[in-house]
């Protein structure tokens, strides 16, 4: 990863953390409410997995020497991305979700495979994973 690089995905990472922090005032725990399942449930799996993913993301930026850190935190960026429009459009009751849904599938595959590289080592990065395992078990319901 060049400097540039790595300056794009800081800015990325700026826009997604106050995109998450809007977001997370409307997808607040509605289950008093009954609403366990569908648009509300999927979006706070994605919310989650962004938080989970932040902090992944800080790991990574302050172990930057460690190998495979600077992929692992490009990926990462680019599921908060995801995972953050998914969240916007669940909680919209957007009529694209489904198809949105299947194409977060793929971004929670490709970072839990980055994380998992690292997740012996660092607990950080085996709750991203972990994360991501979730987003995309709720994203595969909605995709169906």
């Amino acid at each position: 990863m060049n400097r540039r690089e790595m300056i794009a995905g800081m800015g990325t990472l700026a826009v997604t953390a106050g995109a998450v922090m809007t977001g997370t005032a409307f997808a607040g725990d509605h289950s008093h409410m009954g609403h366990t399942t569908g648009p509300n449930k999927i979006s706070q799996t994605a919310l989650d997995c962004v938080n989970t993913g932040q902090a992944c993301i800080q790991h990574c930026l302050e172990n930057f020497q460690v190998p495979g850190f600077a992929e692992c935190a490009m990926s990462v960026i680019e599921l908060n991305a995801m995972c953050t429009a998914l969240a916007q459009l669940a909680n919209s009751k957007s009529k694209r979700l489904k198809q949105v849904a299947a194409l977060s599938i793929e971004f929670c595959n490709a970072c839990e495979k980055e994380c998992r590289k690292h997740e012996k080592d660092h607990a950080l990065c085996k709750a991203c994973a972990d994360a991501c395992v979730k987003c995309a078990t709720e994203c595969k319901k909605i995709a169906a």
